[in-house]
């Protein structure tokens, strides 16, 4: 098994779905608000956040749109239809080009980590493979990443 990244996952929306209906002063106030959601159909539909008292919380939500694909709900959510839990490194682009807001900047998610699990009790031996898991890690961390000092939220 390989660790190949940690996520930090957000809750973000468009300046604009926020300047029409309100920056939301809680996650439960959020939730109140048209939300997307990168998961299965089936819910309850949870944002599990991590309040400023370093307290895990569970907010439920009713979605106005569902899907399996990360991208879709990114571009949902650029196109100012709703307020999405996505991965920080999936949407750092969209932030920093201000196409994107994080709402909430003080309830973040529980950091989540992506490992590898091998069917080799000897681990990963094939360059190929290598390779291929090296590049996710680096991908994990975004375009540059190397070169960049690490993103670090403010309130809008």
């Amino acid at each position: 098994m390989r660790s190949v990244g940690i996520i930090q996952q957000v809750l973000v929306a468009s300046r604009g779905f926020l300047d029409r209906h309100g920056r939301p002063s809680s996650p439960a106030e959020a939730a109140k608000l048209a939300t997307l959601s990168y998961s299965s159909v089936q819910g309850p539909h949870v944002w599990k956040l991590v309040d400023p008292d370093e307290t895990e919380i569970q907010i439920r939500h009713e979605p106005t749109l569902i899907a399996d694909d990360m991208a879709l709900i990114r571009q949902a959510a650029v196109g100012g239809m709703g307020i999405a839990q996505l991965p920080l490194s999936g949407c750092l682009n969209e932030i920093r080009q201000g196409l994107l807001e994080i709402v909430l900047p003080d309830f973040l998610a529980p950091l989540c980590e992506i490992q590898v699990v091998f069917p080799s009790k000897r681990g990963c031996c094939r360059w190929s493979d290598r390779l291929s898991i090296s590049w996710c890690a680096l991908r994990q961390r975004g375009p540059g990443a190397a070169n960049q000092a690490p993103y670090r939220p403010r309130a809008p």
